[in-house]
């Protein structure tokens, strides 16, 4: 994306401003644009392996490191699902019912899905104003996912080595380090009212390293987003959207029975 110039006259002399391109922030600024889709992948038992579709989009005017393993300088992913219910009107309880490994970005497109205006820059970096879907089935897969233990969620600082997403000496089942939840939590039968509600966030390294360098600009904290899907089955379970995603705000927001206060650290405290 492309600087603006503006021409303007002062005294009868033009004079030119060079505006940063529109609907970018100073810095790399990663946000969760869409979250298209919830979908199962499997199921063990009484338990079910979901994955959600992430697109992300760099609100940024910096391109966004985007480096594969074993390089350790990219985003990883979470995936999360709550469920509200509880009391007369379903709002009493906000709990979270499932969550997955950390996907390991390793390739960036550069589509245009936010309308911020994608300077064409993708591969292994996220360009300014770009976007990258994941769909929930790259979400899914297995050999792409690594432990959250490995991973410091606050600077998304993580050892390159050896890989956190080596599978090595253990079997992968249909809910394997995807989004496990119990098939109970999903039962509309056993959950009457309850509505659900889908997370993605994106931690990246990149981000935390240039607040540190510039803290004015510091975009570290809007990278989650969250949106309502409605829920079919009992056993094989069907998630379909209910309005738009909101962007830059976890799914705590989504709880109408609860007052939250949002505290935003200064720049590089993670509040611990």
């Amino acid at each position: 994306m492309q600087p603006i110039e503006i021409t303007h006259l002062v005294n009868g002399e033009p004079q030119f401003v060079m505006m940063p391109a529109v609907g970018t922030q100073p810095g790399p600024d990663v946000i969760v644009g869409n979250l298209p889709s919830v979908e199962q992948f499997g199921s063990v038992g009484t338990q079910v392996g979901l994955a959600v579709g992430t697109d992300s989009c760099n609100n940024g005017q910096v391109d966004l490191d985007w480096f594969a393993l074993p390089n350790n300088d990219h985003p990883v992913i979470p995936q999360n699902l709550y469920r509200m219910s509880g009391g007369t009107d379903n709002i009493e309880r906000f709990e979270q019912v499932g969550q997955s490994w950390l996907k390991h970005a390793f390739a960036a497109a550069s589509a245009n899905t936010c309308g911020f205006g994608c300077n064409g820059v993708g591969g292994s970096h996220l360009g300014s104003g770009c976007s990258d879907l994941y769909s929930a089935s790259l979400n899914a897969s297995q050999s792409g996912l690594g432990s959250r233990a490995w991973v410091n969620p606050f600077t998304g600082a993580f050892p390159g080595s050896p890989s956190p997403a080596d599978h090595t000496g253990h079997v992968h089942t249909g809910t394997s380090h995807r989004v496990t939840v119990a098939m109970s939590d999903l039962d509309r039968t056993q959950n009457p009212g309850a509505t659900y509600f889908a997370e993605g966030q994106y931690v990246t390294p990149h981000e935390y390293a240039w607040c540190q360098a510039n803290p004015g600009q510091c975009n570290m904290y809007n990278n989650v987003s969250y949106r309502q899907f409605s829920v079919s089955g009992s056993t094989n379970f069907t998630f379909s959207p209910v309005g738009s995603t909101v962007r830059s705000q976890p799914a705590i927001f989504a709880w109408t029975g609860a007052t939250i206060n949002k505290i935003e650290p200064d720049p590089g405290n993670d509040g611990i």
